[in-house]
């Protein structure tokens, strides 16, 4: 993506750590871990003293934890700003700003987009509007896909360098170390509709968490509050793939995993869109009853 673009979207594959903080918990641990190497997965159990000396700023409590290796992170907003990048120098045209959108249609197909910056023919679109992909207008309602908004709320702490080494999952929350110095903390789940507001129950769960598992970070700034809506379905699993409608195509209700599957998902929509492959029917359209 780097060398496409020019943006480096800061990807590192240091491992992810999963924590336990009681014997119940250490255990599903060691049975995750089993499974993990049948598949062929590296994954370390960790006993109390070894996480400690993976992480010194976890609470003394801890029971141990579990480290999966070959998975990491990557800065979601220099992503975003690589692939645009990366699509502007491949001759894509990209249009932000959009006040008004809506798909044009006959009883078979479709016909093109309509915008305030004009219409625009096309024999092929593809909904991949996030949390309002089942509000875009012009749809017949046999294509409209079951995505509802989940609300997340995220906070970021300034914390020093190497405070915190690894994405780790903690009891009701996770910790993302950037290499800006920010400590992201996340995220609730809340279906509240279309809100975007932080609110300070969300604030101070995410807050409990991060003190309750790494106590020194009391001691630290909140630099960074925000709040972001996932596209949910019913079932967590996303609409991927063509509709009723010929030429109308889907990407649409990846939940908390759009950034993970968008490599799977560009490559579907791309076999999808010029005939040569077919969707899984688990992300069909079709494995719903019309709304």
């Amino acid at each position: 993506m780097r060398s496409a673009g020019g943006v480096d979207p800061h990807l590192r594959l240091d491992g992810i750590l999963h924590t336990a903080y009681s014997e119940e918990s250490f255990a599903q641990l060691q049975s995750w871990q089993r499974e993990l190497q049948a598949e062929g997965h590296r994954a370390d159990l960790l006993s109390r003293g070894e996480t400690l000396r993976a992480e010194p700023a976890l609470g003394k409590h801890i029971t141990g934890a579990l480290l999966v290796h070959d998975e990491g992170q990557i800065d979601n907003r220099r992503l975003g700003r690589a692939l645009a990048a990366a699509c502007v120098a491949r001759g894509v045209r990209i249009h932000s700003g959009v006040k008004s959108l809506a798909l044009e249609c006959d009883s078979r197909r479709v016909l093109g987009i309509r915008s305030d910056l004009g219409y625009v023919a096309t024999n092929a679109v593809v909904n991949a509007a996030g949390a309002w992909a089942a509000h875009v207008q012009g749809v017949p309602e046999e294509c409209v896909p079951q995505v509802h908004p989940v609300k997340g709320e995220m906070l970021a702490i300034q914390m020093p360098a190497g405070f915190v080494r690894h994405t780790t999952w903690i009891p009701h929350g996770y910790l993302v170390p950037r290499s800006d110095g920010r400590l992201l903390v996340g995220a609730t789940a809340t279906d509240s509709g279309f809100d975007t507001r932080v609110t300070a129950g969300g604030i101070e769960a995410l807050l409990h968490a991060a003190v309750t598992a790494l106590p020194a970070l009391r001691e630290f700034t909140v630099s960074e509050t925000w709040a972001g809506l996932r596209p949910g379905t019913p079932d967590e699993r996303p609409f991927l793939g063509g509709t009723p409608l010929q030429g109308y195509f889907l990407a649409c209700g990846h939940y908390r995993n759009g950034i993970l599957l968008a490599p799977a998902t560009a490559r579907l929509l791309a076999g999808a869109v010029e005939g040569s492959d077919t969707v899984p029917d688990a992300f069909a359209l079709g494995r719903y009853a019309v709304r």
